[in-house]
Formats: C-alpha cells, sequence, structure tokens
C-alpha cells in the first residue's frame, strides 16, 4: 500500500509562518520507497525532520512507552502494553514509518547542500543533517535488523535494498567521517532553526564522536576490529566532555502546538499514558549507594525535586538511590487507585498486562489495574519545554568507561570515567555535595547484588561492567530506552526479570526463565505489515537471512548470545 505523504514544500509554508523556534508540524507518512524532493529553505527542513525523529504526542506511549520503555523494564503494566511481547502492526509502524518520513528530508538536505566544493553558503546544514540521519536511522536498525539505508529516500531506487546491519553501521561510520571533515570546513550556521545547538558546529562534531564510539562499542563482541578501530577514532577526536556539549533537543513552551511538546508532557494528565514503575527498577534501585529515604531536614531533601508527597511515602525501602526519588513518585499521585495502596513506592512485576488479552487493566489475575503502582515523576512531566536528551554528558561518561573496560584504552581511565558519569546523572536531577560523595563510596548493594564503589566487587553481578552498565540503564531512565534495551541484549546487564507471561508464539523454556536466560527476552522487532506490499522481494530476502522467518526472538547482527 502506497503511503500517502504531504509536500516539504507544505511543511515549510506552515513553517515559515511560525515565530517561534518551534512549530506546528503537519503529520507525515512517507515510506522509504517514495522519496519527495524538496526545494526549501534548509533550515525550515532541517528543524522539521529533526523534530519530528523523536516520538512526539501519543506517538511516545505506542512508539516507546509500551515497547521500547517496557522491554528494558522502566516501565511495566501500562495500558495497551506490550508487557507480555505482544506488539501490533500500529507499535512497530511507529518505529519504522516515522524515522523513514525524516529521512526523506534528510537526504534531500544532505544531497543539495553536504558539499563544500561549490562555496555553499549552507553547507554545515547538510552535514548536521548527515549526523542526525546516523543518529535517527541508528534506533532503526537496532530495532529490526536489516533495514533499506544506503539505497532508501535516494533519488534513484523506488524499492531500496535491505542492507545488512552490519553494512548499515559500515555506511553510518563512513557518514560521520564526512560530516565531521565537512563540519570543520564548513559554511553557515542555521542558529535557532538547529533545536540541538543552534548551529554550534563544534558541538555537531562532539555529538558525532560520541555517537560513532556508543556505535563502536555496540558492534564490539561482533566485530572487535572494527570497534576498536572506531572507538579510538572517536575517543582520540573528541566526545562530549561536559554538560556544556550534551546534545538536548529544544521544546516548544505551551504557547506552540502540542506537535513540539516534550512527549511525556503531552500524556501529563491521563492515567493511562503514564509509565508506571516496573519490579525490575524498584530491584535496582533499592538500597544502591546505602542513601536512606530521606526526612524533611536531610541533605536529600534540600533538592528542589525532591518532593514532599514522596519524602513522605508511607512505604518505601529504608535506603534507595536518591534519583528513584525524582523519576518516580508515590501511588495515588495519578488516576483512581486503591486505598490500601496510596502513598507506597512500589514497582509491579512485568508480564502481567497484554494489549491481546487482558487490555492493561488487570495484574495479578485480579483488579488491581496499573494505577496502585508508582507513575513518573513532575519532573518528566510538568513543562512543555523541558529538553528531551539525545546525548547527556553521563552517557559518554559511561561510554568511556566501558571502552576502558574493553581495552580499547588504559584501565586506568575506567573508573574515574565512571565516577564522572554519576556525578553528572546526578547533578543534571539536581544532586550535588555529600550525597554523592556519601553514594560514591558506598558498599550496599542492591537487590541484584550490585554496588556503587568501584573497588567492591563481592558478590554477584557486582563486576565493574555491572556497575558500569547499571548505572548508564539509571541515568538513561526514561528518554535513553533504546540504548537501554540494546545495553541489556548486548551486555544482559542490568538484572532483569523474565516477563511473568509472553505472547503464545514466543518460546521459552522453564530454565530460560528460572536461569534468567537471554533467550527469555524479546530480541528485535517484526517489519511493519505495509513493508510486504511496497518492497515484498527486498523484505523476504532480509527475512531468509533471519532463517526464514520474521521473528522477534532473531539476535540482530551484534547481539551475539
Amino acid at each position: 500500500m502506497k503511503r500517502i505523504f504531504k509536500s516539504v514544500l507544505a511543511v515549510a509554508s506552515v513553517l515559515l509562518l511560525m515565530t517561534s523556534c518551534t512549530s506546528k508540524f503537519e503529520d507525515m507518512n512517507v515510506s522509504p520507497n517514495s522519496p519527495s524532493a524538496g526545494t526549501v529553505d534548509p533550515k525550515f527542513e532541517f528543524q522539521y525532520a529533526v523534530s519530528r525523529s523523536i516520538s512526539y504526542r501519543n506517538t511516545y506511549q505506542s512508539g516507546e512507552q509500551i515497547t521500547i520503555a517496557t522491554f528494558c523494564e522502566y516501565d511495566a503494566n501500562s495500558t495497551q502494553s506490550a508487557s507480555d511481547y505482544h506488539m501490533t502492526n500500529q507499535d512497530v509502524s511507529h518505529a519504522w514509518d516515522q524515522p523513514y518520513t525524516c529521512l526523506t528530508n534528510l537526504n534531500n538536505i544532505i544531497r543539495t547542500y553536504a558539499n563544500n566544493a561549490d562555496g555553499n553558503t549552507n553547507s554545515n546544514v547538510g552535514y548536521m543533517a548527515m549526523v542526525w540521519k546516523v543518529w535517527t536511522m541508528l534506533r532503526v536498525t537496532d530495532f529490526f535488523g536489516d533495514i533499506p539505508y544506503t539505497e532508501a529516500a535516494s533519488a534513484e531506487a523506488t524499492l531500496p535494498k535491505y542492507d545488512t546491519q552490519k553494512e548499515v553501521y559500515n555506511a553510518m561510520f563512513s557518514q560521520l567521517d564526512e560530516a565531521v571533515a565537512g563540519l570543520q570546513n564548513g559554511k553557515g550556521n542555521i542558529g535557532s532553526y538547529d533545536l540541538i545547538y543552534k548551529g554550534d558546529a563544534k558541538k555537531w562534531i562532539k555529538f558525532a564522536n560520541t555517537l560513532r564510539l556508543r556505535m563502536a562499542l555496540r558492534i564490539y563482541d561482533a566485530d572487535k576490529t572494527t570497534a576498536t578501530q572506531q572507538a579510538e577514532k572517536a575517543l582520540n577526536a573528541g566526545i562530549i566532555s561536559s554538560a556544556d556539549e550534551e546534545a538536548m533537543m529544544t521544546m516548544g513552551d505551551e504557547s506552540n502546538s502540542d506537535y513540539s511538546w516534550n512527549p511525556l508532557y503531552y500524556g501529563r494528565g491521563s492515567s493511562h499514558s503514564t509509565v508506571h514503575m516496573c519490579q525490575s527498577y524498584y530491584n535496582i534501585m533499592t538500597n544502591l549507594g546505602g542513601i536512606d529515604w530521606p526526612t524533611a531536614s536531610s541533605d536529600v531533601a534540600k533538592n528542589s525535586n525532591v518532593r514532599a508527597e514522596v519524602i513522605n511515602a508511607v512505604e518505601h525501602p529504608a535506603k534507595v538511590d536518591p534519583r528513584g526519588l525524582v523519576h518516580f513518585g508515590v501511588v495515588g499521585e495519578r488516576g483512581n487507585v486503591d486505598a490500601s495502596k496510596l502513598g507506597h513506592w512500589r514497582g509491579s512485576e512485568p508480564g502481567w498486562a497484554s494489549s491481546s488479552t487482558l487490555g492493561g487493566e488487570f495484574l495479578y489475575g485480579s483488579t488491581d489495574n496499573d494505577q496502585n503502582y508508582s507513575a513518573i515523576g513532575p519532573f518528566y512531566y510538568a513543562t512543555a519545554a523541558r529538553p528531551w536528551p539525545i546525548i547527556k554528558y553521563a552517557e559518554a561518561c559511561f561510554l568511556k568507561a566501558i571502552a576502558a573496560e574493553r581495552g580499547i584504552i588504559s584501565k586506568d581511565n575506567a573508573q574515574k570515567a565512571y565516577e564522572e558519569g554519576i556525578k553528572a546523572d546526578m547533578a543534571y536531577l539536581g544532586f550535588t555535595g555529600k550525597v554523592v560523595d556519601d553514594y560514591l563510596k558506598s558498599e550496599s548493594a542492591n537487590v541484584n547484588g550490585t554496588s556503587v564503589a568501584w573497588g567492591h566487587n563481592a558478590g554477584a553481578n557486582n563486576t565493574a561492567m555491572d556497575k558500569i552498565i547499571t548505572q548508564k540503564w539509571i541515568a538513561g531512565f526514561i528518554e535513553n530506552a533504546y540504548e537501554a534495551w540494546s545495553d541489556h541484549r548486548q551486555y544482559h546487564k542490568p538484572v532483569l526479570i523474565p516477563f511473568a507471561h509472553v505472547t503464545a508464539d514466543f518460546q521459552r523454556t522453564p530454565a530460560d526463565v528460572t536461569n534468567n536466560t537471554p533467550n527469555a527476552y524479546i530480541k528485535r522487532g517484526f517489519y511493519p505489515a505495509g513493508e510486504q506490499t511496497t518492497n515484498g522481494e527486498n523484505l523476504q530476502e532480509a527475512i531468509s537471512r533471519l532463517g526464514g522467518s520474521d521473528n522477534i526472538q532473531k539476535n540482530v547482527w551484534w547481539d551475539v548470545d
């Protein structure tokens, strides 16, 4: 079925009428098989592509909350949840159509402007588009595996081939090379129309290098040689090295269209569009760092992001990672709940709500609904304009720590990078001083056995890599769920909980559940049904590489076990 789309020119005409840096963007739905040409001012086209590459409005619920954030187990058992790994075609289409829509615009900008040879005064926007293309499509390939990339949204191919994931990664590395070289000598500054760095080419280079490092470490187990070369290139060139350099997307304020609001803000008024705490989250945060649940006079309570409602929780763990007090509130702040659960800080075991059976309304076979569990805290949905993290400084630190543990750089760098990452994420949520110092020294282990102190490795799940990935998972809450899910597929860390129930066609053994093996978890998403009609022959070739079945339990290329 051909997807209907509106022209970029029409979008730009709307944008030209807007005075703010974010605007009311009209829906587009473009197949990678049906690219359209664009002739608009690149700053408008670039702004559109960047703003619409992340989930927006209700696409966040289907495209990330009830899928990706549920798979990495921040969220659990929300309404219409894929908590039994049952995804609908709508769920996977959000992860596919939206990026390919933006790819059409990005490729048009790249073809037109990423070339210094003719003295183009807008070359920088072309190279920024190249970096953003890699960020956008990386999420697609990590979700599905093999995808159309080198021929997608091109001026020549109407039925693009599916590149192998290895080919996709290699093409992305090459494009980052071209983008970084171009930005170093490029021209033009689109200012506020760049929603990430306001046209700062030097920061875009840091972003590109950090993205390269993220990708290099992802493929380490599948292609150690390329991974090492690319990681060294990224680190030598310079990755994000401070909070001032982290990639954050500017969002529209209350006066803007809801298309440009922070996605979590859009769902603020609905108890059913709310992230609810997973028991895995509770297990990871409980006791970690050895910080007492705060009293009104404690150091933790001095943080303006820690609210009285949480401090005065009726039921809670004695000690908790203090970031959990900002991530999640207490039961009763959202929706209708059982009186006996009011004021509790609690999570639910994943795998009890299903879009295919229970409709997300019931847990544990009773009328215990998702609203009887802690909902995401107002730090995340209080304002429409809260910037959306793309790559935070904390992640850059943890990536450097992983590179050290992998032996790509000296292991002497690991502890410093690890601790700097924790400090950066703590500071992002308002925690500084003694609370952070005490946290870093703590040997108090969480439910899984992981502690914070770098030199403390006693017990299970407490290696240096356990610590790094656990802290990266915490720092990625909730906006970096894609990376958290990819990390769990690659490293099987941090410790999560196999879903209590899985959809009927998901094959696992009792031993997989008991031993918490990788086979107990989803590995990828299935391709949207529309691709069978629009690009069936190439799709079937990709499926043949999966063994002939578009199976969500098949590993993507970089996931070797």
